[in-house]
């Protein structure tokens, strides 16, 4: 299995989308974050794929926020950088509601 945080197939018009973090229970940092909405918009530009399914490497789906990047966030970062990481989360669970 390859070392990127996500991974992307296509197959009988389905997208499948795999955090690839198994040791750190797919935990979402800003790598992982990116790759999901980089594969989404690849996904959504297959004419052929009709639908796309989110998954997670290894017995866990996902744990949530990587803490270890919040923890760096949280000693170094300021409110600007703060206010980014959180942007860029929440316009991905956005897009992903509205499947756009």
């Amino acid at each position: 299995m390859s070392g990127a945080p996500v991974l992307v197939e296509t197959a009988d018009a389905v997208g499948t989308i795999t955090l690839n973090r198994a040791d750190k229970r797919n935990a979402l940092d800003s790598t992982t974050i990116d790759g999901i909405r980089i594969a989404l918009a690849e996904l959504e530009l297959e004419p052929e794929v009709r639908v796309i399914v989110l998954r997670g490497d290894g017995p866990d789906f996902c744990a949530g926020a990587d803490l270890a990047q919040l923890e760096r966030i949280a000693v170094g970062a300021d409110s600007i950088e703060n206010l980014s990481d959180a942007r860029q989360l929440g316009d991905l669970f956005v897009r992903m509601r509205r499947g756009t």
